[in-house]
């Protein structure tokens, strides 16, 4: 499309990974879906997100992982693989650099805070006693 610059095509593509995120990408088919090469969608994707492509497809990832963790009964493994990830192991590694805490512990706070007991303090290793309120419950900005 004439007029169209390679940053608006990256930010479209970027804007509708989210929906497909746990498909199986790589940066050749990121950069593909933009159509641009591998080089300069990672420049552009570093501009637009402040990250690297695979840092930010893993933030998606997660994002929905926190949804599935919060809101169904599935297994930890059966959500990794549902978000796209090769392996729970993995999964779980990722999960904890992203949001500091393991799967299940994230599993547990967000339970607490459906049932509405308000700001909760979980037994564990000191950093990771801490109060949480809705408004911040999993917001994974802990920077990788």
């Amino acid at each position: 499309m004439p007029g169209r610059s390679s940053e608006s095509d990256v930010a479209l593509f970027l804007s509708e990974l989210e929906a497909r995120c746990e498909e199986p990408w790589t940066l050749e088919s990121m950069a593909e879906g933009a159509n641009l090469k591998r080089s300069r969608f990672g420049t552009l994707c570093r501009k637009l997100t402040g990250e690297s492509p695979a840092v930010y497809l893993n933030r998606l990832r997660i994002r929905k992982s926190r949804k599935l963790l919060g809101n169904t009964d599935l297994s930890v493994t059966d959500i990794a693989f549902e978000c796209g990830f090769s392996s729970s192991q993995y999964f779980a590694k990722t999960f904890r650099r992203f949001q500091g805490h393991e799967p299940t512990h994230y599993r547990r706070l967000a339970q607490e805070m459906t049932l509405s007991r308000g700001a909760q303090y979980l037994e564990g290793e000191a950093e990771r006693n801490a109060a949480y309120a809705a408004a911040t419950i999993g917001t994974g900005d802990f920077k990788v």
